[in-house]
C-alpha cells in the first residue's frame, strides 16, 4: 500500500469510543475499526472488498455519527464527521 500524504492541520488523537463499529448506510452494514479521530474526522479500517457509500453513519454502541467518506485507499478511508465545524 502506498503512503499516505498528511494534509490536515489538527491533530489525530486515538478513538475515544471503543469496541465494535459499523459503517450503515441503507439498512446495509460493514464492519470497521475507527483508527483515530480529529475535530472534523475519523480514519476507518474496513476489510478490502468493503463498499463505503459516500454518506453512511457510523454506530459505536449507541453512538450515532452521521459521515461522508472524503478518501479510500485500500483498507482504510478517512471521512468527515458531517455537522462538525469544519
Amino acid at each position: 500500500m502506498e503512503a499516505l500524504t498528511e494534509r490536515r492541520e489538527e491533530e489525530r488523537e486515538p478513538p475515544v469510543l471503543t469496541g465494535p463499529a459499523e459503517a450503515i448506510s441503507n439498512g446495509g452494514r460493514i464492519a470497521v475499526s475507527v483508527m483515530n479521530v480529529s475535530p472534523s474526522g475519523i480514519m476507518l479500517e474496513m476489510p478490502e472488498a468493503a463498499i463505503i457509500p459516500a454518506l453512511f453513519t457510523l454506530a459505536i454502541g449507541e453512538h450515532r455519527h452521521p459521515c461522508e467518506l472524503i478518501w479510500r485507499n485500500g483498507t482504510r478511508a478517512g471521512a468527515r464527521l458531517i455537522g462538525s465545524k469544519r
